[in-house]
């Protein structure tokens, strides 16, 4: 009884947050948009994000690579 009553909140509550969110548009474009000197279309810095992304992934990749050759050495007998 009580895991239906939560599901039925959680469920009521996602669905009225998810009217919420959708609640107000984008606000409307000005009217010559490359007057600010950005590009047309903005201007968003993706490059940061690419490379936290790569770093972030090498780092883990090493990681992996380290435990596996950890592994290794240690079933590895001679």
């Amino acid at each position: 009884m009580k895991r239906r009553l939560l599901k039925t909140i959680m469920f009521g509550s996602i669905i009225l947050l998810s009217f919420t969110v959708n609640a107000q548009g984008p606000p409307n474009p000005p009217e010559d948009p490359s007057l600010d000197g950005g590009p047309v279309g903005g201007s968003a810095p993706l490059d940061d994000g690419a490379i936290l992304l790569i770093f972030t992934a090498l780092v883990w990749g090493g990681y992996k690579s380290h435990l596996a050759y950890k592994k290794q050495e240690a079933t590895t007998v001679i």
